[in-house]
């Protein structure tokens, strides 16, 4: 009997002390408003994503300002007060940042003033983030235009004129990206097209969806050696042929965020409420995550040391495995979240803006639960 005891008494110990895996947590720092003033009215999405540079974080919101804020302490350092707001997401590049407004401007701010360097008239608004590229700025406005200009001056050097769609249309814009000397960039009317960028010609251009509505193309097209990844609205993912936009391989699941590779791999959030890994060359599928249709859908994903980090639209931030696809961690913000977070790899910390306008830092953390008092783990 006595030995019976005292290896029952082993057992227990040996399970009692023997280590228990680490768990992914978000650990919240801080959460700021980047409102002028408190908006009473309707609920508000928020589709820019934070840049962060240096000791700042550079912040947008759709109905008031664009602002820098101290990347530690969330305080402001300065506002640029813009009518309405920004919607389009911005581009920094040296010291300048670039973003259309829902005034029916497009400004150059200096990052280190936020005083406006130069303004550009687009006289609609600007829902599409742009892009520097070699001394120039690209951005569509949200007629169905592309305007090149000069980024220091704000001069115009071209204009690619698409022509408004009679269809129905969803609010969004793709940004152009730059490859080897072509221009690529979605419209609304369901095209994606390669542009000549010295000069604004086209060079091809590929139909992919034929959907009665909602045929817009707002993801951002990604490039990589001769594969182009880009997906439409009510559409397809499709991997197409950089040099003339031939189909390699498609998934039936829209979106309208771009696809993240790493490797072998690529990451999409698609509108079906789902992410997906594949196979960047031929599309096979490795995992598919999917949530619940009330919680909206995922932003473009974020990888961080073996998890695959998205928000959604009505709902969470949440950490999923790399390797499994099995939800690890998430976060409720409150009102949840359209722009794609903010990374800083070297600390892991996260800028995560949600709806209403409020910027939230996280700290990416892996904890041990015996570590931890009950309170703390809930």
């Amino acid at each position: 009997m006595n030995k019976i005891f005292a290896l029952s008494c082993l057992i227990l110990i040996s399970c009692s002390t023997a280590p228990r895996a680490r768990q992914v947590r978000f650990d919240l720092e801080w959460i700021r408003s980047t409102l002028a003033k408190e908006n009473y009215g309707f609920h508000h999405s928020e589709r820019t994503s934070p840049i962060i540079e240096g000791q700042r974080v550079y912040q947008g919101n759709g109905l008031d300002s664009f602002v820098a804020m101290d990347r530690d302490t969330g305080d402001v350092i300065w506002r640029f007060v813009v009518r309405n707001g920004v919607e389009s997401g911005a581009f920094l590049d040296h010291d300048l940042i670039y973003f259309g407004a829902s005034d029916g401007q497009f400004y150059a701010i200096n990052k280190n003033s936020g005083k406006a360097v130069w303004t550009f008239p687009t006289r609609v608004e600007n829902l599409s983030s742009p892009l520097v590229s070699a001394g120039i700025v690209y951005f569509l406005a949200g007629n169905n235009v592309v305007y090149a200009l000069d980024a220091k001056t704000g001069k115009q050097i071209w204009l690619y004129n698409r022509g408004d769609v009679s269809s129905l249309s969803i609010r969004g814009g793709t940004r152009p990206t730059i490859y080897k000397n072509t221009l690529y960039i979605g419209f609304s009317d369901g095209y994606l097209t390669a542009i000549n960028p010295r000069d604004g010609t086209l060079l091809w251009e590929r139909k992919l969806s034929s959907n009665i509505k909602f045929v817009d193309v707002d993801a951002t097209p990604v490039v990589e050696d001769e594969n182009i990844w880009i997906s439409s609205f009510d559409g397809a993912l499709f991997c197409l042929s950089r040099s003339d936009g031939q189909i390699q391989w498609r998934l039936d699941d829209g979106g309208s965020v771009p696809v993240t590779i790493q490797g072998d791999n690529l990451f999409y959030s698609s509108l079906g409420q789902a992410v997906y890994l594949l196979n960047k060359k031929t599309g096979a599928l490795k995992w598919k995550y999917s949530f619940e249709e009330k919680y909206g859908v995922p932003t473009q994903p974020v990888l961080y040391k073996g998890l695959v980090i998205v928000g959604a639209s009505d709902g969470d931030l949440m950490a999923i495995s790399e390797s499994s696809g099995k939800l690890l961690a998430h976060y409720r913000p409150g009102a949840g979240i359209f722009a794609m977070p903010a990374l800083d790899p070297a600390t892991g910390r996260l800028y995560v803006y949600s709806n209403q306008a409020n910027l939230h830092l996280l700290k990416v953390a892996w904890h041990r639960p015996q570590d931890e008092l009950e309170w703390q783990a809930k």
